[in-house]
């Protein structure tokens, strides 16, 4: 009788939808890992930036200079002077899909339009007979012969100012057709808003030292090597020097999260000793960033991964490798009236695989699979001061936690997100705090207590 009833409560409790181990209060991840994986590409088998050296989710301004690399962009292309796009094949470039009907591939990509009213003067010359898709339909495309196709603003003829030119014979059906290339932006940019968050949670690896100005670094062969730099640091030091010989390499990859930023305007911070030969194997990352103005320093050699970040880089240095962004602003003045700085991306996109210790698993398929609330600052029962306060003497109840946004950086940065993604970044400030999974285990206690005491009601009565 007493397994009837208990079968019989089961029933009841699995008609009410509660599941108990779903409602079980989480495993820390203390040691969970960063799979192994490079954070640009994702999926070797079908890379989420498609190969594209600069992958921006929403509008890109080009002001003078070029990129010796393909550019793909979500949103509409802004240019205020002349610029280039280029396909060099060397060294460690990755090629861009060919569309199906297409001869070539593409190397200029813009999802929405030209942004003709943004865009004073310039020509952006697609060069090497690389392809470009626009897929706005703002324009006219004219050829001003069969090897130069142009994208002109409504009414405009050939060689009107300003316009996209090419350099192929292309038809204008195949430059309308950007859907035919299959870039998803969403999906790319929902794995890279989780992945700089896990990646910036990382554990330290790299020894340090400061001599004034200058930080000095040691490298570990064989591992990724996972390089802390604060906002005080990004502003104070002049530049990162290594001690000892060994540098970012295919084996030896370096992770550079620079943290507690959220808005910058300065300097880049130089890697001495570092070239276009360590480019492939160094990642800037920025898992904090909304703002990110650049307005001087010598080259980057690495990637620049930003994906929350509106990015300007104004330096007149080039960038030796990916640029990861939601928006992106190069070249041009830092100040109104100033001159146009003319640097370049060079084609040295991130080929690197980062493995690292104590962040959060590989962006999941499944948004359900996403980090735990014990490895989300905003799930921390300190954000719950009502619920028995006494029992956490370190969240200082005076200070109201709830009310210090700046606490909480990965949230706070999560937030200003303005797509409201799905994946695991971007589902970070809507996790509701310890209340989202305090309250149905709440409920499972109380259903479990309530089953303990049935079968002790039930006890008693088959003992009488």
């Amino acid at each position: 009788m007493i397994s009837r009833a208990i079968t019989s409560f089961g029933a009841a409790v699995a008609a009410t939808g509660v599941v108990f181990t779903a409602l079980s209060i989480p495993a820390p991840s203390a040691d969970a890992d960063v799979a192994a994986l490079n954070p640009v590409r994702v999926d070797e088998a079908d890379p989420y930036n498609a190969g594209f050296l600069a992958f921006v989710r929403d509008d890109v301004t080009v002001r003078g200079g070029e990129s010796e690399g393909s550019i793909a962009l979500g949103g509409d292309l802004a240019l205020t002077a002349n610029y280039n796009v280029m396909r060099k094949t060397g060294g460690y470039h990755l090629e861009t899909p060919t569309a199906a009907g297409d001869a070539r591939p593409t190397i200029l990509f813009v999802g929405g339009d030209v942004a003709w009213g943004r865009s004073p003067s310039g020509t952006l010359r697609v060069l090497d007979q690389g392809f470009l898709k626009v897929g706005g339909e703002d324009n006219d495309v004219v050829a001003k012969n069969p090897n130069e196709p142009q994208v002109v603003a409504p009414g405009a003829g050939v060689d009107s100012d300003p316009r996209l030119a090419g350099t192929a014979v292309q038809s204008e059906q195949s430059i309308r057709d950007a859907e035919g290339l299959g870039l998803d932006f969403e999906r790319a940019f929902t794995a890279y808003r989780g992945l700089t968050e896990q990646m910036g949670r990382c554990d330290r690896t790299v020894e340090t030292r400061e001599e004034g100005d200058k930080l000095f670094v040691t490298l570990e062969p064989g591992i990724t090597n996972v390089l802390d730099i604060t906002d005080a640091q990004m502003a104070s030091l002049a530049e990162i020097q290594f001690d000892g010989a060994v540098r970012p390499s295919q084996d030896t990859v370096l992770l550079v999260n620079v943290l507690g930023l959220p808005r910058y305007e300065g300097r880049f911070l130089k890697i001495a000793g570092t070239s276009g030969d360590t480019a492939p194997w160094t990642l800037w990352n920025f898992p904090t960033s909304t703002s990110l103005t650049f307005t001087s320093g010598d080259s980057v050699n690495g990637t620049i991964y930003a994906p929350l970040a509106d990015l300007r880089f104004v330096t007149g240095s080039n960038i030796q490798g990916n640029v990861i962004a939601r928006s992106f602003v190069h070249n041009g003045s830092a100040i109104a009236g100033g001159s146009t700085t003319a640097g370049e991306l060079h084609d040295y996109p991130f080929r690197g695989i980062v493995d690292c210790e104590n962040g959060a698993p590989a962006p999941p398929t499944d948004p359900t699979t996403a980090p735990t609330p014990s490895d989300e600052p905003t799930t921390e029962p300190t954000t719950e001061p009502t619920t028995e306060p006494t029992t956490e003497p370190t969240t200082e109840p005076t200070t109201e936690p709830t009310t210090e946004p700046t606490t909480e950086p990965t949230a706070a940065v999560a937030g200003n997100d303005e797509t409201g993604g799905t994946g695991p970044g971007a589902s970070l400030p809507n996790t509701g705090g310890a209340a989202g999974w305090l309250a149905p285990t709440g409920v499972a206690l109380v259903i479990a207590g309530a089953a303990i005491a049935l079968v002790s009601a039930l006890r008693r009565r088959v003992g009488a």
